[in-house]
Protein backbone atom coordinates (compact mmCIF):
# COMPACT_ATOMS: atom_id res chain seq x y z
CA UNK A 1 0.00 0.00 0.00
CA UNK A 2 0.94 3.32 -1.11
CA UNK A 3 0.70 6.67 0.62
CA UNK A 4 0.54 9.59 -0.89
CA UNK A 5 1.23 12.75 0.04
CA UNK A 6 -0.28 15.57 -2.73
CA UNK A 7 0.83 19.17 -2.52
CA UNK A 8 -1.48 20.96 -5.11
CA UNK A 9 -2.10 24.92 -4.76
CA UNK A 10 0.00 25.04 -1.54
CA UNK A 11 -2.68 22.36 0.29
CA UNK A 12 -1.11 19.43 1.21
CA UNK A 13 -3.54 16.30 1.64
CA UNK A 14 -3.09 12.52 2.40
CA UNK A 15 -4.76 10.55 -0.09
CA UNK A 16 -4.20 6.94 0.45
CA UNK A 17 -6.64 3.71 0.00
CA UNK A 18 -8.12 2.12 3.02
CA UNK A 19 -10.09 -0.90 2.91
CA UNK A 20 -10.93 -0.40 -1.15
CA UNK A 21 -12.17 3.01 -0.64
CA UNK A 22 -10.88 6.49 -0.73
CA UNK A 23 -10.60 8.40 2.02
CA UNK A 24 -9.01 12.21 1.88
CA UNK A 25 -7.21 13.18 5.26
CA UNK A 26 -5.31 16.90 5.24
CA UNK A 27 -2.11 17.78 7.35
CA UNK A 28 -0.26 20.71 7.59
CA UNK A 29 3.67 21.02 6.65
CA UNK A 30 5.41 22.82 10.28
CA UNK A 31 7.50 25.70 10.25
CA UNK A 32 10.22 22.67 10.06
CA UNK A 33 8.89 21.02 7.22
CA UNK A 34 7.84 18.18 9.40
CA UNK A 35 4.10 16.71 8.32
CA UNK A 36 2.07 14.05 10.72
CA UNK A 37 0.56 10.97 9.36
CA UNK A 38 -3.10 11.06 10.19
CA UNK A 39 -3.75 8.25 12.70
CA UNK A 40 -5.91 6.21 10.59
CA UNK A 41 -3.04 5.64 7.71
CA UNK A 42 -0.44 5.04 10.99
CA UNK A 43 -2.59 2.49 12.57
CA UNK A 44 -3.85 0.86 9.06
CA UNK A 45 0.13 0.52 7.58
CA UNK A 46 1.30 -0.46 11.02
CA UNK A 47 3.75 2.48 11.09
CA UNK A 48 5.71 2.77 14.43
CA UNK A 49 8.32 6.06 15.26
CA UNK A 50 11.70 5.70 13.74
CA UNK A 51 10.65 3.56 11.00
CA UNK A 52 12.20 4.41 7.66
CA UNK A 53 9.94 5.31 4.74
CA UNK A 54 11.23 6.21 1.07
CA UNK A 55 10.35 9.72 -0.46
CA UNK A 56 9.42 9.47 -4.06
CA UNK A 57 8.61 12.75 -6.03
CA UNK A 58 6.76 12.70 -9.20
CA UNK A 59 4.49 14.97 -11.10
CA UNK A 60 4.71 17.43 -8.10
CA UNK A 61 4.01 14.83 -5.39
CA UNK A 62 5.07 13.10 -3.12
CA UNK A 63 5.06 9.49 -2.54
CA UNK A 64 6.19 8.11 1.39
CA UNK A 65 6.72 4.32 1.12
CA UNK A 66 7.34 2.10 3.94
CA UNK A 67 10.31 0.21 4.32
CA UNK A 68 9.82 -3.35 5.37
CA UNK A 69 12.26 -5.66 6.79
CA UNK A 70 12.90 -8.96 5.55
CA UNK A 71 11.23 -11.00 8.00
CA UNK A 72 7.98 -8.85 6.99
CA UNK A 73 8.55 -10.16 3.24
CA UNK A 74 8.81 -13.63 3.91
CA UNK A 75 6.21 -15.72 1.89
CA UNK A 76 5.17 -13.09 0.23
CA UNK A 77 5.22 -14.92 -3.13
CA UNK A 78 3.79 -17.88 -1.58
CA UNK A 79 1.91 -20.12 -4.23
CA UNK A 80 3.68 -17.60 -7.26
CA UNK A 81 3.73 -19.81 -10.54
CA UNK A 82 7.26 -19.94 -11.92
CA UNK A 83 6.67 -22.58 -15.11
CA UNK A 84 5.65 -19.44 -16.93
CA UNK A 85 8.55 -17.11 -17.27
CA UNK A 86 10.34 -16.65 -20.27
CA UNK A 87 14.51 -17.62 -20.07
CA UNK A 88 16.47 -14.24 -20.06
CA UNK A 89 17.68 -15.33 -23.93
CA UNK A 90 14.35 -14.88 -24.81
CA UNK A 91 13.30 -11.44 -23.11
CA UNK A 92 13.70 -8.28 -24.88
CA UNK A 93 16.12 -5.90 -23.38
Amino acid sequence: MEVILAIKYKIPTIATSIHKKENLMQTTISSKYQVVIPRPVREHLNLKPKQKLTVIEKDKMLILIPHASLDELRGIAAGTKTHDYREKKDRIA
